[in-house]
């Protein structure tokens, strides 16, 4: 600056020196000076001159600080407004990418991965930029995929997998009509491609693929192998390299995969504490919401399946404790008499403590949720639940969330959840647990119902044991197992002698009563393990597993004792009553045969033979 204004000052003086020559040695041609008034004149241009020279060279200064200026914030308003363009983008990635929660943290992971391996190979800051936007945006063609085909656990159809294969093509004409200053639209379009040509949507290879979606690939494999997915458990680290390295030369670049596994390590220790993971983040909030979706669709599916009580209470147990994520699911139902709730299922930390456990209906919180079909939200409450004893120690709890278990207007039981932290659940749990606790009460009305007419269907109306129908099923099953543990299974055909003398003398009412009574003799002198079964009049027919003859021989001793025990009691109370006895006999696999046609003929034929030799004893 000050050299510039040097020069000026010395124009300015030049000047003013030649005008004063001009004026001094200058004539009129008669060889006269002239006056000191032209000279003065001459010193004031001089003078003008050099303060204009300074004032051209001051603008020309601010001009070019002011160029540099505008030159700089132009610069960091474009970085500024790419960053803003990049966090718009990322935060709308995250957004769609929560649609499938087994997919939330993927895109974060998947552009960290593939950025630092776009910097070790040492690519453009506009390329770099570039993949990053790209990663990002990969998958907004899932758009086009419907969620039931995202959120399938089950292998796909051919159809189902070629909609899958499109979501790239999709992708790529949905980004075409943003004017993005970097490539991203071949990226997107061609990062399911392989390297041998085996990829889509147009099967190119080798260079034919854009470098970024090479990388991409190498990428989105890795973060899709160590993550769970609906259908599978995530790979190890190790065991992820290892699928990716047999990769190369087929699905994957081998020099990209070099870098990789040159910055994977790094990336993998610095994990972000800005992951949307955390479940404070809209993201978390959208993929908790499709959660839920899947988790009681899901469940709407498997209890429709379901036509049994306890699957059906096991499967709304698992769906319920993977969706909410309690240390502890316990369902339970109210027992016949309606005093106590037992717990069906249990899921989590102290699992042995639940099972089976009981509380009282209406008192405590358990109790009173059933009594009133009120949900409850609290601390837990060491006193609710009377606890089955384990030699496992049990892990303090701190808070409870309980719903009611409805069907209809009655309240069958309760779905309770524990967690070890206090203040644990939300009011979004009580919502959704409170829908998944009305859908399943009605499944389990409906399993109910299905059990009562299966009950009905193998059960004798008068005297409650199981019938010929249920004897040929439970026969056929033990003799199954008995073939195959090389084990022995015995029969008896038990025939009651003189019933027809008590229908005559009392009536066929009676008759059912002393027919219910001989049932439970019956029952008390078998394993509980045994099958007691009333299949015609006054017939009955025992199944004893892994029971040799000896053993039913025994047995059968005991029956009749107990049977004349009975007799005796019933004459004691009126003589009237008959002689009423029992005439037994046995067969036993696998000598007297290895089905259950020979087996119930034999103990047929031994029953009638022990029936005409007691009538020739009396």
């Amino acid at each position: 600056m000050l050299s510039r204004i040097s020069v000026g000052v010395a124009v300015g003086l030049a000047t003013l020196a030649a005008a004063a020559a001009g004026q001094l040695f200058g004539g009129d041609g008669t060889g006269r000076a002239h006056g000191m008034q032209p000279i003065i004149s001459g010193c004031l241009y001089g003078a003008l001159g050099a303060v204009a020279a300074l004032a051209v060279l001051r603008l020309r200064d601010v001009l070019d600080a002011r160029t540099r200026s505008l030159t700089l914030r132009l610069a960091s308003e474009q970085v500024a407004s790419r960053a803003l363009c990049v966090s718009v983008i990322e935060s709308l990635a995250f957004a769609l990418e929560a649609r499938d929660p087994y997919h939330l943290g993927h895109l974060a992971q998947t552009e960290r991965l593939a950025v630092a391996t776009a910097e070790a190979m040492e690519l453009e800051r506009d390329e770099v930029d570039g993949l990053r936007v790209a990663t990002l945006l990969h998958e907004v063609g899932r758009l086009g995929v419907p969620d039931i085909i995202i959120a399938k656990t089950g292998a796909l159809t051919d159809l189902e997998s070629e909609r899958i294969r499109m979501y790239p093509v999709l992708g790529a004409r949905i980004l075409s009509a943003i004017p993005f200053p970097w490539p991203v639209v071949p990226i997107v379009l061609h990062h399911r491609e392989h390297v041998d040509g085996s990829g889509y949507p147009h099967g190119l290879r080798g260079e034919e693929i854009p470098l970024g979606a090479r990388i991409l690939a190498v990428a989105d494999i890795y973060s899709t192998l160590v993550n769970d997915r609906s259908y599978r458990m995530g790979h190890s680290h190790e065991e992820a390299m290892r699928l990716l390295r047999s990769m190369a030369g087929t699905k994957l670049d081998p020099t990209v995969l070099s870098a990789f596994e040159g910055v994977v390590d790094r990336v993998r220790v610095g994990q972000p504490n800005s992951s949307p993971m955390r479940q404070d983040s809209a993201p978390y909030a959208i993929a908790r919401a499709h959660m839920e979706m899947h988790m009681l669709y899901e469940l709407a599916c498997e209890v429709g399946e379901s036509i049994e009580v306890h699957p059906t209470i096991d499967r709304v147990a698992t769906r319920i404790h993977g969706a909410v994520n309690p240390s502890s699911t316990v369902v339970f139902l109210l027992d016949e008499a309606g005093e106590y709730l037992r717990a069906a299922a249990s899921y989590g930390v102290n699992s042995p403590h639940f099972r089976d456990s009981l509380a009282r209906h209406g008192t405590y919180l358990t109790g009173r949720v059933a009594s009133r079909s009120t949900p409850v939200r609290a601390s837990y409450m060491p006193d609710d639940v009377l606890l089955t004893h384990s030699d496992d120690p049990f892990i303090p709890l701190r808070s409870a969330l309980i719903v009611p278990l409805q069907t209809g207007s009655s309240t069958i039981g309760t779905i309770n959840l524990y967690h070890t932290e206090p203040d644990a659940f939300t009011e979004d749990d009580v919502r959704m647990l409170t829908f998944v606790a009305s859908l399943a009460g009605r499944a389990l009305k409906n399993a109910r119902r299905f059990e009562e007419t299966v009950k009905d269907a193998y059960t004798d109306p008068v005297t409650g044991l199981a019938n010929g129908r249920y004897l040929r099923q439970f026969m056929a099953q033990e003799l199954n197992r008995a073939r195959k543990n090389s084990r022995s299974l015995s029969l008896l055909g038990l025939d009651l002698d003189r019933f027809k003398q008590v229908n005559d003398t009392f009536g066929h009412a009676e008759g059912d009563n002393v027919l219910r009574d001989i049932g439970a003799v019956l029952k008390t002198h078998v394993r509980n393990y045994d099958l007691v079964s009333r299949h015609a009049g006054d017939e009955f027919t025992v199944v004893l597993p892994e029971c040799d003859r000896e053993q039913a021989e025994f047995v059968a001793t005991k029956v009749r004792i107990a049977v004349d025990r009975y007799t005796e009691g019933r004459r004691a109370q009126d003589e009237r009553f008959p002689l009423l006895g029992v005439s037994v006999g046995v067969s036993t696999f696998p000598a007297d045969g290895d089905a259950i046609e020979p087996l119930c003929s034999t103990a047929d034929a031994a029953m009638y033979r022990d029936k005409r030799a007691r009538r020739r004893a009396a």
